[in-house]
């Protein structure tokens, strides 16, 4: 970063891995635009980070979303937490516990890196919890999916947005278990969130200006759901950079995401929580489950924020924004 002199690092990702740049982005007053990441960390504490911005939807609301779903639509399951053990399992676990607490009957951690999740699995199964939520990363989606499976544990599962990805997790189980597990489907019947239209969605306006982008702009492959994150996010930044216009401070462009970033446009289904007193990105997410390339929205989108907040069904049409007709935002 000194090196290259940057201006701004827009989606670092990670939570460990951006946990340990964090306070040296901010001492050296380099803007830390849309971390890839929802823990709290990024956006709850301006004063003590005051460079740092998030851009999904943070762990916390996501928990709160699935918990009161539960509560409501399944109130006589048994549940089970399987959690990466750092702040993203934390604050999936305290958004859930609001909820239900009372109907979680065993919560276990992995350790990233550590591949064995035989004993997480299998405390779980011991356990009798019917309905599993995960908060962890696409590999140990797959890693928690096959050890279920040599198992004979047969339970329902929920995975947050960052490990449900259908095509990379069935790739990794696929490899994962040398060609022994068919990873097509491999997450049918699973339930997650979503905030940004992907791959599912062809004829959503957004998805269709961002195939035409990797169309003419791509590099090899097809255009997949991370690809999308990552223009979605760049589209935002884009926003942020005219709208602070073009005598460019690193302050000027920190204070202008403080002043407007809650209108910012684009493809998220919720809006932005930017202010001067909070940096927390996409304010919800509607729950649904997958079914091969296809989701099923079970939930409208709902939004919340950290904390005691409600969580009620977006209003202000964030659902229903299109791009310009060039693709390209606009000022104002």
């Amino acid at each position: 970063m000194l090196e290259d002199e940057i201006f701004a690092m827009v989606g670092g990702l990670g939570t460990p891995t951006h946990s340990a740049v964090i306070d040296f982005l901010n001492a050296e007053q380099v803007p830390d635009m849309f971390v890839s990441s929802g823990a709290l960390a990024w956006g709850e504490d301006p004063e003590e980070n005051p460079y740092t911005f998030s851009w999904q939807p943070d762990y916390e609301i996501e928990g709160k979303i699935i918990g009161q779903y539960i509560a409501e639509n399944m109130p006589d399951a048994k549940v089970g937490l399987f959690l990466q053990d750092d702040d993203f399992g934390d604050d999936g676990e305290a958004g859930v516990r609001q909820y239900i607490d009372d109907q979680i009957v065993e919560s276990v951690r992995y350790t990233s890196g550590n591949t064995d999740v035989g004993p997480q699995i299998s405390a779980l199964q011991a356990s009798g919890a019917d309905l599993v939520l995960g908060f962890n990363v696409p590999s140990y989606t797959a890693l928690s999916q096959l050890t279920a499976q040599q198992l004979g544990y047969d339970a329902d599962w929920y995975y947050s947005n960052v490990g449900s990805d259908p095509a990379l997790v069935g790739s990794l189980l696929e490899r994962f278990s040398e060609g022994a597990v068919d990873g097509g489907g491999a997450l049918d019947g699973v339930m997650t969130s979503e905030y940004i239209p992907g791959t599912d969605q062809p004829d959503d306006p957004w998805v269709q200006l961002w195939q035409e982008v990797w169309d003419a702009s791509g590099e090899e492959g097809e255009l997949t759901n991370y690809r999308i994150y990552g223009m979605s996010q760049a589209y935002a930044f884009v926003q942020a950079l005219m709208a602070t216009g073009p005598d460019l401070t690193r302050d000027g462009l920190v204070e202008t995401v403080e002043e407007i970033g809650a209108d910012l446009g684009g493809p998220p289904l919720a809006p932005f929580r930017f202010s001067a007193d909070s940096h927390m990105g996409i304010s919800g997410v509607r729950i649904v489950e997958l079914q091969g390339n296809e989701t099923e929205e079970l939930t409208p989108v709902l939004v919340t924020d950290i904390g005691d907040a409600p969580i009620e069904e977006e209003s202000s049409g964030s659902a229903d924004d299109a791009p310009p007709e060039s693709g390209i935002p606009e000022e104002g």
